[in-house]
């Protein structure tokens, strides 16, 4: 006589809930996955914009202070390098080298 084995095996629904289990673990993963670097563009694109704008406002502050001062050497060295970027700053160092 051999032994009757009930309830050894894994039933085919604990397989299908294990699975599915897995399958919804995955789509979770990669949709925070894609969120996440959706938000990391999207933060450079501001830290890029926030950069800028404290650049601009820097030099402005630099020129201001160097016209107040007439440091010329200082204004002449923005004319030549740093400022390209700006040319409202450009022409304002070209305004307070021309009535020096």
């Amino acid at each position: 006589m051999s032994p009757i084995a009930t309830g050894t095996g894994i039933s085919l629904g604990k397989v299908a809930l294990i699975v599915g289990i897995v399958v919804v673990g995955g789509i979770i993963y990669f949709a925070y996955k894609n969120n996440d670097k959706q938000s990391k563009q999207s933060n450079k694109s501001m830290k890029k914009l926030l950069d800028d704008d404290d650049i601009y406002n820097t030099y402005k502050t630099i020129i201001d202070e160097a016209i107040q001062e007439k440091d010329w050497q200082t204004l002449e060295d923005f004319l030549d390098s740093r400022a390209k970027k700006y040319p409202d700053l450009i022409q304002m160092i070209k305004k307070a080298l021309n009535n020096r």
